[in-house]
């Protein structure tokens, strides 16, 4: 298992937001390139984010690049949220689509 920590912080407070960043995060048998963050806001649902990774696998087997344990702005996400599983055939490069579909702590309030 490979173990990345990705900082965001201060992400602008605006509708939508998109920045490429195309910063290689691991490099070594398999290297993940941190291609770019969208936020998008929403009156009901509070802020959700789309985090776009390229991953390379250089390896003799395919891998499944997954999230656990993420956290926004500071705040863990609630895993019921967000989502990310692509499998990464030897040998090739694919995209990984980290999505956190709703703003967790608003989403808390909102059942309360």
């Amino acid at each position: 298992m490979i173990k990345m920590k990705i900082t965001i912080n201060q992400m602008p407070k605006m509708k939508m937001f998109a920045k490429e960043i195309n910063e290689v995060i691991v490099d070594g048998d398999v290297k993940a390139t941190l291609v770019s963050i969208i936020k998008e806001s929403d009156d009901i649902f509070g802020d959700s984010y789309k985090i776009t990774f390229d991953v390379e696998n250089n390896l003799d087997h395919n891998i499944k690049i997954q999230a656990r344990s993420v956290s926004i702005d500071g705040t863990i996400v609630d895993e019921a949220t967000y989502s990310m599983s692509q499998e990464v055939t030897l040998d090739k490069n694919d995209k990984a689509v980290l999505s956190e579909m709703m703003d967790s702590l608003k989403w808390k309030k909102t059942l309360k």
